[in-house]
């Protein structure tokens, strides 16, 4: 037969002193957290600095638009003036093969500007999560 004695044994142990090792610990994870704000902070100044970027890009290729435009203009008008004078012949055909030149050219820079704002347009939409 088996005797029951009836006791029964509890105990519980507190270290006072761990070595440091809470303080060690709550110091850590106060440097966690503040290498964390730190980034965030970080993340949000880098978002910033590229979303004023791409916005700086964007009104640059627009005024270069703009500016390609009147170019063309001002080729094109070169051009017909060029061909006045061919025809009454006051003017050669190499002024006006120039005159074409210079117009191509300057169609071939407005293309490029365009394309250019066209990019910086997608960026920016790509940057605030739309659509172009």
């Amino acid at each position: 037969m088996d005797t029951y004695s009836g006791s029964l044994r509890l105990s519980a142990s507190f270290p006072l002193f761990d070595h440091f090792n809470r303080e060690g610990a709550i110091v850590r994870a106060r440097a966690s957290y503040q290498n964390a704000e730190a980034n965030l902070a970080d993340a949000r100044l880098a978002a910033n600095e590229t979303l004023e970027q791409s916005l700086g890009s964007f009104r640059t290729a627009g005024a270069r638009v703009v500016s390609q435009r009147a170019s063309v203009e001002a080729a094109e008008e070169d051009l017909r003036v060029q061909q006045e004078r061919y025809k009454t012949g006051t003017g050669t055909q190499l002024e006006v093969l120039t005159s074409q030149t210079t117009l191509h050219n300057a169609r071939l820079a407005l293309i490029q500007a365009r394309f250019d704002q066209r990019i910086a347009k997608a960026e920016l939409a790509a940057l605030i999560g739309r659509e172009p």
